[in-house]
């Protein structure tokens, strides 16, 4: 197995490993896993990044789980329909509850689906703003969302290469970011100096606390833990995670073997919007993002 190969792996371990404790059962994934094989396998396919074929099979995918029922596969109902979002910022939270899970225009949702377009930019490293922008767009169509994709997908890339050490990393990350959005500036500095967000009445699912909880994760923790990140981040924390130690590394920890163990092993029902996995599902997506990565 090449470097990039047991980063990307690692990735996913790290992702299904947060996913599947998100829901609860702590042995099935949700809609975000089948999100992030669905645009993984039309790059694969495609060998090329279509935002319009992309949300199609975005709201293909709600379709299936009945989170919600949207009439149409073009891309541009979302942005025609809002009445399906609602518009959140720190001060003015105006949310629209669909079902049981609320949309946000700046909720974390693209970054639960930043690992392919991180394999992706791996060969196109020029193109990964652009790419990220792009898709952040047909979910999450503001500038701190978009940006805080950027810093996350960059980072995402740059654990998958180590080529630089963590420390170099985040000084890489605070000169390219640091100056953008007074956010994101209170997100680098608490990472930075290790002290805790200074953003007390911060959304739990809002991208910015995504970022937060997952660079304070991979840059300050010691051991994978995932206390103190809320569950709409789990994916988003194990992801990086992941991507920073690799997939060999994490399968020596026992725990984590006993515990993927139980998440291939699980007997529990699939429901509307939770499902089993086994082995042949991620060997078979962790290959596809490997070919996208052009690590093969």
């Amino acid at each position: 197995m090449s470097e990039f190969s047991d980063k990307i792996k690692g990735a996913l371990l790290g992702y299904i490993l947060g996913d599947s404790k998100a829901t609860g059962t702590n042995c099935q994934v949700s809609y975000n896993f089948d999100i992030l094989s669905a645009l993984t396998d039309l790059i694969s396919k495609r060998k090329d990044y279509d935002e319009i074929l992309a949300g199609s099979e975005y709201i293909r995918v709600v379709n299936m789980t009945k989170r919600l029922r949207l009439p149409s596969k073009n891309i541009m109902y979302l942005f025609k329909n809002v009445k399906y979002f609602g518009y959140l910022d720190r001060y003015n939270r105006k949310k629209t509850k669909i079902g049981t899970r609320l949309y946000t225009f700046e909720s974390n949702d693209a970054m639960n689906r930043a690992l392919p377009l991180a394999c992706y930019c791996l060969t196109r490293p020029d193109d990964i703003f652009d790419v990220s922008n792009r898709d952040c767009s047909i979910t999450n169509p503001t500038d701190i969302a978009k940006l805080v994709n950027q810093v996350y997908i960059a980072t995402l890339l740059c654990f998958i290469i180590d080529e630089c050490s963590q420390s170099e990393i985040l000084d890489s990350l605070i000169e390219q970011f640091f100056g953008e959005n007074e956010y994101l500036d209170s997100v680098l500095n608490a990472v930075k100096t290790n002290t805790p967000l200074d953003l007390p009445d911060a959304p739990k699912a809002w991208c910015v606390t995504a970022l937060y909880q997952s660079l304070d994760l991979v840059f300050n923790k010691e051991s994978f833990s995932l206390n103190g990140i809320h569950k709409t981040n789990y994916t988003i924390a194990g992801c990086l995670w992941g991507a920073k130690y690799g997939y060999i590394s994490l399968m020596r920890n026992k725990n984590i073997r006993i515990y993927m163990a139980r998440v291939f092993d699980c007997d529990a029902a699939n429901g509307r919007d939770v499902r089993s996995i086994d082995p042949i599902d991620m060997s078979d997506l962790s290959r596809t993002l490997i070919k996208i990565s052009g690590d093969n």
